[in-house]
């Protein structure tokens, strides 16, 4: 019911809990993603970029940069600063596990091969630099 024409997922997941050929994915609805962040500065004291466990130093080519000295508090305390660099409620997260693809091929039809991290979709991965496509409706 969570998917156009019921495709099968397991709600509330998280890194272990999905069964193979699937992830779990966190969803936020993209009506409420509201305002410009930077994933990278996001309340952080200093920036995460000077950190050399931050996703920002480990994936240099993909993350975003923090350029000034301070953090920023771009989202309020209620909101998450998501990868692709906007602020969206916490209350609005919903984790499905997803199958995971290559290609169109490998979803069925009415679902394209999505990139995670686009339209307020988070993956959960355990490594940060690590990317995933999965089975999504198709947006027309």
């Amino acid at each position: 019911m969570s998917q156009p024409g019921g495709y099968c997922t397991i709600e509330g997941c998280d890194q272990t809990s999905c069964p193979d050929n699937s992830a779990c994915v966190r969803f936020f609805p993209e009506q409420y993603l509201s305002r410009p962040c930077n994933p990278a500065c996001e309340d952080t004291d200093p920036p995460q970029s000077s950190s050399p466990t931050s996703p920002a130093s480990r994936c240099p080519d993909r993350a975003p940069v923090c350029q000034a000295a301070s953090r920023t508090d771009d989202c309020s305390a209620d909101e998450v600063c998501l990868p692709a660099g906007m602020c969206a409620p916490r209350l609005n997260e919903r984790r499905l596990c997803m199958k995971t693809c290559g290609n169109n091929d490998d979803c069925r039809g009415g679902y394209v091969c999505r990139a995670g991290g686009t339209l307020g979709s988070v993956p959960l991965l355990a490594d940060p630099c690590a990317t995933l496509s999965f089975c999504g409706p198709q947006i027309k």
